[in-house]
């Protein structure tokens, strides 16, 4: 059958625009399904919880931690509240350090932490590990301990970080500042906290704690137990964890 050539370039033109025509909407449909997606994703990312970093865990816990020093009027004082440096030092005592973080990394997280403390002492910042074996040092008082602490470590009758391992490691190490300001007590205790939490696997939450007036005059281990007590209230809602013994 013979057709005009004008109607079939007629024909021809509107099977393109046909094509042309679904080709778009095609292509208005993915477009759209694109923008759905993306719209679902963004909403799930602003939705989605967000785990703290170890440092702000540490922040955490020492928050829930103020709360529960305030209920011991007259044994703790609000670290906002404190003097921003007080006792014998600079010094660092460390009960229940693990023996896995070595004296050197000890020395070099401090010197990061607190480097204006570590330029004020002499022969820098005194850090002593203790453990269940320091009775000289637990069964006296916090002065008294301090004292001895940073007399030898002057002299030198004393390594600046000395004692080994804790024997059975406590779930909550406590690291006890003296002489060293409010600002560099947190930033070294954030450093060291986070080397024990990584060295332990999780397993131990290190707490932190500073010479204060009221502390002076009351037995190290006496203290160091309140400490560790309070602090494991304060992480954990089982307080099974706090039979571990001192």
């Amino acid at each position: 059958m013979y057709r005009c050539p004008l109607d079939c370039m007629l024909r021809s033109r509107r099977s393109h625009l046909f094509v042309k025509h679904l080709t778009l909407e095609l292509y208005a449909r993915i477009m759209i399904i694109i923008s759905l997606v993306f719209l679902v994703a963004t909403v799930s990312a602003f939705h989605a919880p967000v785990l703290p970093s170890r440092r702000q865990s540490s922040q955490l816990q020492m928050g829930l931690l103020d709360r529960f020093l305030g209920k011991r009027d007259g044994d703790f004082v609000q670290l906002e509240s404190s003097l921003d440096t007080f006792g014998p030092g600079p010094a660092i005592l460390l009960h229940g350090c693990p023996a896995g973080v070595t004296d050197d990394e000890l020395k070099d997280m401090i010197e990061d932490g607190a480097p204006e403390a570590t330029k004020a002492g002499v022969g820098g910042v005194i850090c002593r590990r203790i453990d269940a074996a320091s009775t000289s040092l637990l069964d006296g008082t916090v002065q008294d301990a301090l004292d001895t602490v940073v007399k030898e470590g002057r002299t030198g009758s004393s390594e600046s970080v000395a004692g080994g391992g804790a024997t059975s490691q406590p779930p909550c190490p406590v690291i006890y500042f003296s002489g060293i300001s409010n600002a560099e007590m947190m930033a070294t205790y954030r450093i060291i906290s986070s080397e024990i939490y990584e060295e332990t696997g999780g397993a131990a939450n290190a707490a932190c704690a500073k010479a204060v007036p009221p502390a002076m005059d009351k037995l190290l281990r006496q203290v160091i137990e309140e400490i560790t007590g309070d602090h494991l209230d304060a992480i954990s809602p089982d307080e099974e964890l706090r039979d571990f013994g001192a």
